[in-house]
């Protein structure tokens, strides 16, 4: 509620707002919020993508690019994630790339726990770690949704046009540098279609989104979010059977070095 009461207050997203929050158990067992409907389809559901013609997908790629560059006009005065105690924003210790650098070895550390990481991919890892250390934060702490995908959009044609009519599952949100957010659909684009990874860059910094990301940082934000997937789908519970036969180094470089080389 935090995190959709300051976007609908201070930007144009279409977040879902007012809210409300119910704390009695009695229904359903555990606290929960109700909030309005939104308009538009999902765009998570296969059959929506699967109607879409080339021209639909480059609207809704550029969309996607203009709605992260609105949402990201939502500022704080220094990267964090939201605190349950205080009810307000806990800064990183060391700021956001720091915390990066951090979650990227607890994250990697899982991943070697479940025999899904090797020295080879720590050396790779380290590497880029080693650049981007001391390299700052790179401007304004803006807002991350940290899973901005199709998959956490609603959307619906209006006049001819798509229109972005939502962005939901605002859990995973805090504040750091608003290139990190670029990564998820970025890398879901290169193996979908490349051409509209560019789009949704071009259209992301068209629309004022974005500050600077350096080298030394560029590949930091790429391999977080590969990671957290790698980490994901290689644990024993639910390993994926397209990571058995993979390293991580052999699956994720690619798509670091496009993306920082696209950034």
């Amino acid at each position: 509620m935090f995190f959709a009461r300051l976007l609908a207050e201070r930007t144009t997203a279409p977040v879902a707002w007012p809210q409300w929050l119910e704390t009695s158990p009695e229904i359903f067992g555990w606290p929960y919020v109700l909030t309005r409907r939104l308009p538009g389809q999902a765009l998570a559901d296969p059959a929506v993508i699967d109607s879409l013609s080339a021209e639909d997908r480059r609207q809704i790629a550029r969309l996607q690019g203009e709605t992260l560059a609105a949402l990201q006009a939502l500022t704080w005065e220094a990267a964090g994630d939201f605190d349950l105690g205080s009810g307000t924003i806990r800064p990183f210790e060391g700021g956001h790339t720091a915390h990066l650098i951090g979650e990227v070895r607890r994250s990697a550390g899982e991943a070697e726990r479940s025999g899904a990481l090797d020295s080879r991919d720590w050396d790779w890892i380290e590497a880029i770690l080693t650049r981007a250390a001391g390299t700052g934060d790179g401007g304004a702490a803006v807002y991350l949704h940290n899973d901005f995908s199709l998959n956490n959009l609603l959307a619906e044609r209006r006049e001819g046009r798509w229109a972005i009519t939502g962005v939901v599952d605002l859990m995973t949100s805090c504040f750091g540098a608003g290139e990190a957010d670029l990564c998820r659909q970025a890398a879901n684009y290169l193996t979908q279609d490349p051409a509209l990874t560019a789009t949704l860059i071009a259209a992301y910094r068209d629309a004022g989104g974005g500050g600077s990301a350096p080298q030394d940082r560029a590949p930091l934000y790429a391999l977080y979010e590969r990671l957290l997937l790698w980490e994901y789908f290689t644990h024993p519970d639910h390993r994926a059977d397209w990571t058995r036969g993979l390293s991580f180094k052999g699956w994720a470089r690619g798509f670091v070095d496009k993306l920082t080389a696209l950034f």
